[in-house]
């Protein structure tokens, strides 16, 4: 990167006044390791407080580079890629900042962090950033992952590197209607081996039982050791009959076979079960269990016995209308046909919207709208919840912008709380106008609140740091407490159905429903009643510390509504919806 005077020392242009201080400030960068650095688009000069190599002292490759085009030349070409996605971001008007790979001329990959602000005021079209090496924390990122994920004693991928890689064996079967098996093989009497040549003796046997699996399987074929006997065997053929031929041609290659160890040589066997993926399971849950049930079927006729996974459910239509249905929300998903259907949430003195909730829905190939019900437990099991659930943020962020008196509401998945880059882009979606952000209330299920609370906690803070709102969905569900409102900072509950619903036949829910209310009311929590289907239930409801009715009676789902005008829908749903 060029500086403003010369390559060998930091000179920065200055005025009488303040010259000291810039060089200072850029020599106290240059012994940080840290670089500035302005971008010029029209000319592609670069010039930076120090070259690019005094981030890397130990390599001269990077002497040289004064231009956007030369600092593209040392960038891997998918870096390369990202880095023009990046500046476009930047030039939008977007503070960004990413890592990027830079190549040297031995292959060395080495890492350098660029965060890149332009304010627009600039008729050159200038780009400022901030340049710093990140190698070795790169690499000790690597490496931390790479122990996560390698069983220690064979170097086999584990368990749960496995199951990334069946969950996108799934995701690819499901799409491209392609078929991959699956097995699990043991050791047979691993333990009689421990306990009369010594543990070393059948870790030795381990090792190279699962060396050979390797060598007799093709590079593109998985073999992770995910149990102390056992091992699993992802295979990318989709020759269903080769498949199965496979899983005995395994087992007499360890039958066959001697192994060395201190003590000797030993001969051993394995027993194997094996399925198709996804004809013997949509899920990796299903797929592993399918696998294990066949192994332990195996494992009663004795040593050395490999079976296949056979179940009358797969014969049935409700496994295939599974497959089908979880293959239409593969697609919906690629081909943008995931929509939002819009439900009223009343105010109960005036029975007019004060919000609406957006509930995911799919639009089939022939025109058919698909409820929510009907998909979304499959997209959790086969992992799209979190791009349906993106989808709705987009959908909901779009409609807030175009109507600047409109609330939202948004239901997000377990799936999407856990993963941190579900907050980062939504924030990427409102950061440009936080009066969007206000108008948003993200909803999350007490179920999925406390599965995992510090998830969770750090979602909400994330939230509430953005500008949202946050409520907690089907309150009363099972998990209630006081301690559970007490621990997250929620803005609202919306009560569970089911109490509400049953509320004329069970009156005791009466007492159940209104502790819930003032339990909201005393943490300053606004309260919301789902399915409020009748008038009779709103009149019942109104004495409560409720403030909100959700519920076919005051508006069903629409997939068109008429944000401009809310009419008093007291009286019922009376415009065209669809469910």
């Amino acid at each position: 990167m060029k500086q403003t005077k010369n390559r060998k020392s930091v000179v920065v242009k200055t005025d009488a006044s303040g010259g000291g201080a810039l060089l200072q400030q850029a020599e106290i960068l240059k012994q940080s390791g840290v670089i500035t650095f302005t971008w010029h688009k029209q000319t592609d000069e670069i010039i930076a407080s120090s070259p690019l190599s005094v981030l890397f002292p130990l390599v001269n490759d990077f002497d040289r580079v004064v231009s956007g085009k030369e600092f593209l030349a040392c960038l891997l070409p998918n870096d390369r890629i990202r880095l023009v996605q990046t500046l476009k971001l930047a030039l939008a008007g977007s503070p960004v900042f990413s890592d990027f790979r830079l190549v040297t001329a031995t292959g060395e990959e080495l890492w350098v962090n660029l965060s890149f602000l332009y304010d627009g005021s600039d008729s050159n079209v200038c780009i400022s950033g901030v340049a710093k090496n990140v190698t070795s924390y790169r690499r000790r990122l690597s490496d931390a992952a790479r122990l996560a994920y390698t069983d220690n004693l064979t170097g086999l991928i584990n368990r749960s590197k496995l199951k990334q890689k069946l969950a996108l064996a799934l995701s690819g079967a499901l799409e491209y209607n392609l078929k991959f098996g699956f097995f699990v093989l043991s050791i047979d009497n691993l333990s009689v081996i421990n306990e009369n040549f010594g543990y070393d003796v059948g870790d030795t046997l381990i090792t190279s039982i699962g060396d050979k699996l390797v060598n007799a399987l093709r590079s593109t074929d998985v073999v992770a050791r995910i149990a102390s006997a056992r091992f699993g065997i992802l295979l990318t053929d989709h020759n269903i009959s080769f498949i199965g031929n496979t899983g005995k041609r395994l087992l007499s290659l360890v039958s066959n076979s001697v192994f060395e160890t201190r003590s000797g040589v030993i001969t051993a066997t394995v027993s194997g079960g094996g399925c198709i993926i996804p004809d013997d399971g949509m899920t990796v849950e299903a797929v592993i269990n399918a696998a294990e049930e066949s192994l332990a079927v195996a494992k009663s006729y004795g040593r050395d016995n490999f079976v296949h996974y056979t179940s009358a459910y797969e014969k049935t239509d409700s496994r295939r209308q599974n497959i089908n249905m979880a293959r239409e929300v593969v697609f919906a998903v690629r081909e943008n046909r995931v929509l939002a259907a819009f439900q009223p949430i009343v105010r109960t003195d005036t029975f007019k919207p004060a919000f609406y909730e957006c509930l995911a829905r799919i639009q089939k190939t022939d025109g058919g709208i698909l409820p929510g019900g009907a998909f979304i437990g499959i997209a959790e099991n086969i992992g799209f919840i979190r791009m349906i659930d993106r989808k709705i943020y987009e959908i909901a962020v779009e409609k807030l912008h175009e109507y600047p008196d409109l609330r939202l509401s948004v239901n997000v998945s377990g799936h999407t709380v856990s993963d941190p880059r579900s907050s980062e882009y939504l924030k990427h979606l409102v950061q440009n106008n936080p009066a969007v952000a206000s108008r948003l209330i993200v909803e999350i299920t007490e179920t999925v609140a406390m599965q995992d609370m510090r998830d969770a906690a750090a979602f909400i803070h994330s939230l509430k740091d953005l500008g949202c709102k946050v409520a907690l969905d089907d309150f009363g569900a099972g998990y209630t407490s006081f301690y559970n409102l007490k621990t997250f900072p929620f803005d609202m509950v919306k009560l569970d159905g089911v109490y509400i619903r049953d509320l004329i036949e069970s009156p005791k829910n009466g007492k159940f429903i209104k502790a819930l209310a003032d339990l909201a009311a005393s943490l300053g929590m606004e309260c919301v009643a789902e399915m409020v289907s009748s008038k009779e239930l709103g009149e019942i409801l109104k004495d409560y510390n409720i403030q909100y009715y959700q519920g076919f009676h005051y508006g069903i789902p629409d997939i068109n509504p008429d944000f401009n005008g809310a009419a008093d829908l007291a009286g019922g749903a009376k415009s065209k919806l669809s469910r």
